[in-house]
């Protein structure tokens, strides 16, 4: 599967995560975003993890090591541009 695949089945199974203003729909999407939440730190300390493989000196573990660390680069520039 693909990344795109992946989040396709990821939406469909979690559901929506914008408040509506609604109290009933919302307290189902409350659940969903918290849940969304639960699988994001999973992501987050999988790119971490992965990561402490930049120091070494295998290539193929550099190479994961540094599209892990870019990564999370990437998400740190992303988050901070989103806070403005």
């Amino acid at each position: 599967m693909t990344g795109q695949e992946i989040i396709k089945v990821i939406e469909t199974l979690i559901g929506p995560v914008e408040a509506t203003g609604e109290g009933y729909e919302d307290r189902k999407r409350l659940e969903n975003l918290k849940t969304l939440i639960e699988i994001t730190d999973w992501c987050i300390e999988s790119l971490l993890s992965a990561s402490n493989a930049i120091s070494r000196f295998e290539y193929s573990m550099f190479q994961i090591g540094k599209t892990a660390n870019d990564a999370l680069v990437e998400i740190e520039r992303t988050l901070q541009e989103g806070r403005t």
